[in-house]
């Protein structure tokens, strides 16, 4: 298995975008007088960390291709 080694500088943004993705989940479930809106913001937060985490560890330059297999759509008679 090859270990990547990380710099700091990604050591720290995926720390901070780990930190916003908690705050936001925290926001987008919590119980306020401002509800939709305080929980919107939360969720904008929460979905722009996830993306933004998912681009970090999971890059998609990657050289695997999806095979569609035709045989499983076909009708069985």
């Amino acid at each position: 298995m090859q270990q990547n080694r990380k710099t700091l500088y990604e050591k720290c943004f995926i720390g901070s975008t780990g930190t916003v993705w908690v705050t936001g989940l925290l926001i987008a479930g919590s119980d306020s007088p401002y509800m939709p809106w305080l929980n919107g913001i939360g969720l904008i937060l929460f979905l722009g960390a996830s993306i933004l985490l998912g681009k970090t560890f999971n890059p998609s330059h990657s050289g695997a291709r999806v095979e569609i297999y035709p045989g499983c759509y076909q009708r069985f008679l």
